[in-house]
């Protein structure tokens, strides 16, 4: 059994002779078509978590196509899955993108070859995010709750200070009154 692989999509004649021990041949051709096939898409997800903003690394180095070596892949990507691609193609396989509020988000990769036939895959992916803003409320309100208890501390002992003041005043005027 013969075998070949053809390194690009087209028409190709083959021809197959065939000879037997007294050297009598015959031959026959036969016109194969090969097709382009689709890339295979796949990618990977890297570091998507984090405080404060979180940068996803994306890498499709493992996408593939039977007729194209990965490096001539192009990439393009789809950052929330919304139809509008956030970036253009690409043979650059390893990427980022930074989220900066917390959510699931879609991630949408496309993989392009040589013939122009197209793949995509997605994944989802969440992300928890502790911004900066939530960072602030959360000290103000801690400021704010002491600041509070000083006040309030400072009233009460103001008023008990008071009252006491107001009841040595009274023993004294009690006191002064007696014959």
């Amino acid at each position: 059994m013969a075998q070949h692989t053809y390194s690009a999509p087209g028409e190709y004649t083959i021809r197959l002779e065939i000879r037997d021990s007294g050297g009598i041949a015959n031959s026959t051709t036969r016109i194969v078509l090969v097709e382009n096939t689709p890339p295979i898409a796949t990618f990977l997800l890297k570091n998507c978590e984090g405080d404060f903003k979180v940068e996803c690394v994306v890498d499709a180095s493992s996408s593939s196509d039977l007729e194209d070596v990965a490096t001539s892949l192009e990439v393009r990507w789809d950052w929330e899955n919304d139809g509008i691609w956030d970036a253009d193609w690409s043979s650059l396989k390893v990427t980022s993108h930074q989220y900066a509020v917390t959510g699931t988000y879609t991630i949408r990769m496309e993989v392009r070859d040589s013939g122009g036939l197209a793949a995509s895959t997605s994944k989802s992916v969440h992300i928890q995010v502790r911004s900066d803003y939530s960072l602030a409320l959360f000290v103000l309100a801690a400021i704010v709750a002491t600041v509070a208890i000083v006040i309030l501390t400072a009233i009460y002992f103001s008023k008990k200070k008071r009252a006491m003041d107001e009841t040595r005043s009274d023993a004294q005027r009690d006191h002064a009154d007696r014959p």
